[in-house]
């Protein structure tokens, strides 16, 4: 499943966070880290990372130095 950090905000709740729970991994793309942060806090899943990493592998990519 894909998840857009910028149209979690406009989805309910119960449609996303359950799915995420469920996944194995989180695969997250590399960017702006201040855009990225601020995204997370906003969609909540900053909120939710604490209890995921429990039994989620986090990844987190980024090109160029």
């Amino acid at each position: 499943m894909k998840l857009l950090l910028t149209a979690l905000p406009s989805i309910e709740e119960e449609n996303w966070v359950p799915k995420l729970q469920e996944t194995d991994a989180l695969l997250v793309g590399g960017g702006d880290c201040q855009y990225l942060c601020y995204w997370m806090q906003q969609s909540g899943v900053a909120e939710l990372l604490p209890s995921l990493l429990r039994k989620t592998v986090y990844v987190g990519g980024a090109l160029g130095a």
